[in-house]
């Protein structure tokens, strides 16, 4: 396998970011942030959203599934992975959305957290992300990408291993790439400014990419990640052993709100409008993705192995155990 200089301090600057949160795990501060519970009330909690397929999280609190189940719920919008973990660890949130690559990094590293429920996986049929250049860019397909920088929302989110396989595929040494951390509403802007030269972009800003004349050089999400973990769910080690009924709990409302999620898109889409700024006309059009809570274990397996491969960690975890008891799986 090739290793470069940039690749080597992507690495630790990913590892770097985990053990600062480890450091928050060794100090204590994992207790739950809610569990507050009234003799006869409902048990607060808080949960840390992804910036991408948080409908359904919506659509529980709306819906009344958290309540039939006795939580009151604050959804908290998040962003960066890494960020949502850490929020976890330190205990201003009982749940996080994080992506599955996140989950086994944090892991490996000692973190005292575990999946206890997937989100969202990959659909192979679903163009909903892309790796896109600047209108009128010269770079129209992944042979060109060589030396090239690339926005991303975080390191080590999954994300990247399938620009890494479509780039080996391409004969591009996938180390030759700049990956360029950007907030996902800021990469349009970034790439169109000449600030990268590409963007790893996802819903709704990548219907935003195309609608606005941005060249689409592939779809690696989609065409290498199919089956994988995209968002999943985690809680620390402590609420997973000291509160396995909260766990339950929150895994029924999600349960709930994957099935009203998957025979409502179109109040998903009303909430996606509500809580991101995709102008009107390309939300008519976007693509949703189905939950669900079970974790595809072979498919999962094989992330483990990619990250392994392209040198982003080493001994990991199985997925077994990556996983909180009662944890779907297929």
């Amino acid at each position: 396998m090739r290793s470069s200089r940039n690749h080597t301090r992507r690495r630790l600057v990913t590892l770097a970011s985990l053990t600062a949160v480890a450091g928050l795990a060794l100090t204590g501060c994992t207790a739950a942030a809610g569990g507050g519970e009234a003799a006869d009330g409902p048990t607060e909690i808080s949960v840390v959203l992804a910036s991408i397929a948080f409908e359904n999280a919506y659509q529980a609190k709306e819906q009344g599934f958290f309540e039939d189940e006795g939580l009151d719920v604050t959804l908290v919008p998040g962003g960066d992975p890494a960020a949502n973990l850490a929020q976890l660890v330190s205990g201003e949130v009982d749940f996080a959305m994080v992506a599955g690559s996140t989950a086994v990094t944090a892991v490996t590293n000692g973190l005292p957290v575990k999946v206890v429920l997937n989100n969202e996986s990959i659909d192979p049929e679903a163009g909903t992300s892309g790796l896109v250049s600047a209108p009128g860019s010269p770079i129209t397909s992944m042979e060109d990408m060589e030396g090239k920088s690339v926005a991303v929302l975080g390191l080590a989110t999954g994300a990247e291993l399938q620009l890494y396989e479509a780039a080996e595929e391409a004969g591009v040494p996938f180390d030759s790439m700049q990956l360029v951390v950007t907030p996902l509403p800021g990469m349009l802007e970034a790439v169109g400014a000449g600030h990268v030269d590409t963007a790893l972009i996802f819903p709704p800003f990548y219907d935003i990419a195309k609608e606005q004349g941005f060249t689409v050089i592939g779809e690696p999400t989609r065409e290498y990640g199919g089956g994988m973990p995209n968002t999943l769910w985690m809680a620390s080690e402590n609420t997973v052993e000291t509160r396995p009924d909260l766990v339950d709990r929150f895994r029924n409302a999600m349960s709930k709100a994957a099935d009203f999620y998957n025979d409502n898109y179109e109040d998903a889409r009303r909430i996606t409008g509500e809580h991101t700024e995709i102008p009107p006309e390309l939300l008519a059009n976007r693509v949703y993705v189905e939950r669900d809570p079970a974790v595809y274990v072979d498919r999962y397996q094989y992330l483990i192995d990619t990250m392994v491969r392209f040198g982003q960690v080493e001994n990991p975890p199985t997925v077994k155990e990556l996983l909180a008891e009662g944890t779907p799986t297929r």
